[in-house]
């Protein structure tokens, strides 16, 4: 089996800044972080890290599995309202390519 991994946001699709909106939500939910992305700017990065550097430049230290599930868990709650947005879409040829 082969796989072909793709950077969504900007390669794929534009999502108008849907992920961070959600994982931001998340981080202030959980943790009282307001606008915890501010400080970690997500380009080029995988979420598992995004949501480390969240935890050390806030807190001081790597999250344990269990807050890395609460976070996913929140975010993934959040994200299909944030990415129904007219900023939100797929790129030309994606549909045809996939």
């Amino acid at each position: 089996m082969r796989f072909l991994l793709f950077d969504l946001d900007g390669t794929l699709i534009v999502s108008g800044g849907a992920g961070t909106r959600s994982l931001n939500r998340a981080f202030f939910e959980l943790y009282g972080i307001e606008d915890a992305l501010s400080k970690v700017p997500p380009p080029g990065r995988t979420d598992p890290e995004i949501v480390r550097d969240v935890f050390l430049v806030f807190m001081g230290r790597e999250p344990e599995p269990e807050e890395y599930e609460k976070i996913f868990e929140r975010y993934l709650k959040y994200l299909p309202h944030e990415i129904n947005n007219p900023n939100y879409r797929v790129l030309p040829g994606v549909k045809e390519f996939l």
